[in-house]
């Protein structure tokens, strides 16, 4: 399309596609002697999703019913489908990656169909985040997030408890693990440290042990000012994040003469 200034556009018709292929399925658990699931445990609280491959952007979606079964309507052409949990905390993945249906590009009636199994969440990692001196923190005061397992395609997360314990429920596998202070509004003196990788096996625990907040006792500061005049710029905002693998930051806003001090940890 092309727009000139001061010039009318002409008019675009576009003639919709009544979708004549369908996507359906099944979304089932594996067996599990841990969470005592049986095979075949219908999934009620799957989101299940398609997109167009190429072409014509397209996009359909819908949930598992109360048997596990799904049923998308589309169009023509390659389609790639996801899904992912409704429900979170999560409790099971599906772990295979995506998958492709391919239909003719008419108006022929088609059906792909596609019965999943997905993996109930057996396993656990634990820890307890404790203030620098020591003391617990509060009741939903750190956020801590996993991701990983079989194909990168597990996550899960927990928040701490009113003693400062967490307990993420994951699958077997190795994961990376990040912490979020809430407290920390950029300003505050904490800092959250970063975590190594933990390995789980199935239907094991894996418990970090205890894990101190940091305390904030370095700075980062400087200025800003116009590049001509040199003139200070004052309530600039400005924001600094950590690079290592933690989720921490800080902020601060310019003063009157244009200067900053951000409070980080080393």
């Amino acid at each position: 399309v092309t727009v000139t200034a001061n010039t009318p556009g002409t008019a675009l018709s576009i003639a919709l596609v009544a979708p004549t292929k369908t996507i359906s399925g099944t979304v089932t658990m594996q067996a599990d002697a841990t969470t005592k699931t049986q095979a075949g445990t219908a999934v009620t609280d799957a989101n299940v999703y398609v997109y167009k491959s190429g072409g014509n952007y397209g996009y359909a979606s819908t949930t598992t019913d109360s048997n596990g079964r799904f049923s998308l309507s589309v169009t023509g052409g390659a389609w790639t489908l996801y899904i992912y949990q409704q429900s979170w905390p999560a409790k099971w993945a599906y772990t295979e990656g995506s998958l492709s249906a391919n239909f003719n590009s008419d108006t022929s009636t088609e059906t792909a169909t596609f019965n999943l199994e997905v993996l109930p969440y057996n396993s656990h990692i634990t820890g307890t985040v404790v203030y620098p001196d020591g003391t617990t923190v509060a009741s939903q005061a750190v956020y801590v997030y996993a991701y990983g397992g079989k194909n990168n395609s597990v996550y899960s997360s927990a928040y701490s408890d009113a003693n400062g314990k967490f307990d993420i429920n994951v699958t077997a596998g190795t994961f990376s693990l990040y912490m979020w202070f809430y407290n920390s509004n950029g300003v505050s003196n904490y800092s959250v440290p970063a975590l190594a990788e933990q390995t789980v096996e199935s239907g094991k625990t894996m418990d970090m042990g205890t894990i101190s907040l940091l305390e904030k006792n370095s700075h980062i500061q400087g200025s800003i000012t116009v590049r001509d005049t040199k003139e200070a710029m004052a309530s600039q905002y400005v924001y600094a994040y950590k690079q290592n693998g933690s989720w921490d930051w800080a902020s601060a806003t310019t003063d009157s003469n244009g200067k900053y001090d951000l409070l980080v940890a080393p």
